[in-house]
């Protein structure tokens, strides 16, 4: 319980100051230097997509030679950080790496993706921002701004950002699952049904497109029958996959069968008001009359406006935190 509390403050926390990043004049490079440091700069890059750190190392040192004030070098340390977990580390020499060159957006990116770690998700949005700035045509830095848009609950904006990423990258289908996911939050159900079922019936990522698939076929499609028909086949459920259940069994007139999976979310403490009116109404069409009232008297001594906020609280907090399964990572981890 005290990891799901830790949890949820994390993804509301407010953003910490950013640092400031003030602007230090490089020293002048000739062209045949720059050339150089390009040169191995993309062979640092090509050495930590493979995690072979010890080579990364060394070409950090060779550019460093070649100038100490060139941010390829302090971005190659700032990646081996973050690759190592250290991510307070890494952002010291990539906060470096933009002093040196302010519109480095390798840099930003990355600065970005340790915000993500370190649960910092506003600040992790404004450096997202920064690097699509530098970078418009990179449809990795706008599918994650999409994502972090998504996680601070700005669904309009995290919907254009995907749309935009599919347009950079047609067929990026992570990016689908996204657009999806913000078109529901903002009620365009219809919309996001024709995404979510594309991708449902490809069997494209199905762990990450089948949660949205199987609530937009129960609320939009209504198609109780295949809902029953799809967790059926799924070895283990969730809570809401079981919430699902109960209601589609309720709606296709199996009483019997609801009252099962409503039991199951009230014992989980994790229930509503509509899970409950719902166990209800399921006792009285089976006549189990006395059962009713005595659910109905205790009904009437809870609560149920206070708990919908923890419970709303608890599913969302769940849902962000299994999209940032889905944040691109540039280096293996």
């Amino acid at each position: 319980m005290l990891k799901l509390i830790l949890l949820i403050f994390s993804l509301y926390i407010s953003a910490e100051e950013i640092p400031d990043l003030g602007e230090i004049k490089p020293q002048q490079e000739s062209p045949k230097i720059k050339i150089e440091i390009s040169k191995l700069s993309q062979e640092g890059q090509s050495f930590l997509k493979v995690k072979n750190l010890k080579e990364v190392i060394n070409i950090s040192q060779k550019i460093k030679s070649l100038s100490d004030s060139n941010s390829e070098s302090y971005y190659l340390n700032g990646a081996i950080n973050y690759i190592n977990g250290e991510n307070i580390k890494s952002l010291k020499d990539l906060e470096l790496a933009l002093k040196f060159n302010p519109n480095h957006d390798l840099s930003l990116f990355l600065i970005a993706l340790n915000y993500i770690k370190l649960n910092k998700f506003e600040s992790a949005t404004v450096y997202f921002e920064r690097a699509c700035k530098e970078a418009s045509y990179n449809p990795f830095y706008r599918y994650n701004l999409s994502i972090a848009y998504y996680i601070n609950g700005k669904y309009e904006k995290s919907k254009q950002e995907s749309e935009n990423t599919i347009k950079l990258k047609e067929n990026y289908y992570k990016a689908k699952i996204i657009l999806a996911n913000s078109l529901y939050k903002l009620n365009k159900k219809t919309d996001s049904f024709q995404i979510i079922k594309e991708l449902y019936e490809k069997k494209i990522e199905l762990d990450d497109v089948s949660p949205l698939y199987i609530k937009l076929l129960f609320e939009e499609s209504k198609n109780y029958e295949l809902v029953i028909q799809t967790l059926a086949r799924k070895p283990k459920l969730a809570l809401d996959e079981k919430r699902l259940l109960a209601y589609s069994f309720m709606e296709e007139g199996e009483y019997i069968k609801a009252i099962q999976f409503f039991k199951m979310i009230i014992d989980s403490d994790i229930d509503t008001e509509e899970d409950n009116l719902g166990y209800l109404k399921s006792l009285i069409m089976i006549g189990k009359s006395d059962e009713a009232e005595k659910l109905f008297s205790q009904l009437n001594r809870k609560n149920f406006q206070d708990k919908k906020i923890y419970v709303d609280t608890f599913f969302n907090t769940l849902e962000k935190k299994s999209l940032l399964r889905l944040i691109y990572q540039p280096y293996p981890l």
